[in-house]
């Protein structure tokens, strides 16, 4: 626990939402946040040229406006916005976006909250999307959207920065199709959805004799020096608002996207909600019509209760 010495960490007021809240736990200091990285769209520029869309959307409805005019000149079995049924944390920025969140904790009692009003909000806009504009499977995940984008089955995909690399590998991909990218927009200009961020953080075993001497090192790396070579040299998303400026990353989409963020609930038994698929399989019975919204995340929500809470 090195909360009494978070203030020691350059930048420590301004981490990464998604970064700050992996390493907190209970309302207490465990690690220290290292870098990240975000999702965003990764789309066609030949399709979006050839649809007449000159400029990415900012608002979801203009997503969905842009997704019309792309279903108007793409072949017939591409996807406008290929989304695999199973992408939960595509889902999860629905939820976060529209002010909802996944779980809470009291008092060490774990509330899932997927059956709140701002929740199902956000998972109707995603269904709203998924219908109109994906005829990706919905049981299936997202880990092999990136090889459909390069087998001409998808306009657009919402992934992580390396999938734009994934996509125009000359042995798996196809390095022809040119790709641009924009974060995940919002409900209005003003923000994108948040996006779930993956990375790396620093934590200190709780048996090390010199807790000092360790958060001075781990300072080396998360420091203004090291963190801004590490951009520089990597090409990462640093994690700090501070640095999200530096030329090296500044104008990626995924840097951009990674402003607004989330992270699951740093529960103890979280590790079993993703092993049981609780998300992934209401998702898929959201999306594919065999449940309603309100049943299947009343169904979830009783599901991540009694995991969370041992019962």
């Amino acid at each position: 626990d090195i909360t009494a010495d978070k203030g020691k960490f350059d930048n420590s007021s301004t981490w990464l939402k998604g970064l700050a809240d992996s390493v907190t736990y209970d309302g207490k200091l465990f690690g220290v946040p290292y870098y990240a990285g975000a999702r965003g769209v990764i789309y066609s520029t030949d399709a979006f040229a050839k649809a007449g869309i000159t400029a990415p959307p900012t608002t979801l409805d203009e997503l969905k406006a842009d997704g019309e005019k792309l279903k108007a000149v793409i072949p017939s079995n591409q996807s406008a916005f290929y989304w695999p049924g199973k992408n939960w944390y595509g889902a999860m920025s629905f939820v976060y976006g529209y002010g909802g969140n996944i779980a809470t904790s009291d008092g060490g009692k774990w509330t899932a909250n997927l059956e709140s009003p701002e929740a199902q909000a956000g998972l109707t806009e995603l269904k709203s999307l998924y219908s109109d504009l994906s005829k990706a499977p919905a049981d299936i995940d997202e880990s092999k959207q990136d090889a459909s984008m390069a087998q001409g089955l998808a306009a657009m995909i919402y992934g992580n920065g390396w999938e734009v690399g994934s996509v125009n590998d000359p042995k798996v991909g196809n390095p022809n199709l040119k790709l641009g990218s924009f974060p995940m927009p919002g409900k209005d200009a003003s923000a994108p959805l948040p996006s779930f961020l993956g990375g790396s953080d620093l934590v200190i075993p709780a048996a090390s004799s010199n807790v000092a001497w360790a958060e001075e090192w781990i300072n080396d790396f998360v420091g203004n020096t090291g963190m801004t070579a590490l951009v520089n040299d990597a090409k990462v998303i640093p994690n700090t608002t501070s640095l999200l400026t530096l030329p090296a990353i500044a104008d990626s989409a995924f840097t951009k996207a990674a402003q607004s963020s989330w992270f699951v609930p740093t529960a103890p038994n979280w590790a079993d909600v993703e092993s049981q698929n609780v998300l992934q399989n209401m998702l898929s019975s959201i999306l594919s019509g065999k449940q309603s919204i309100a049943d299947a995340t009343k169904a979830a929500d009783t599901q991540i209760n009694s995991i969370l809470n041992g019962s």
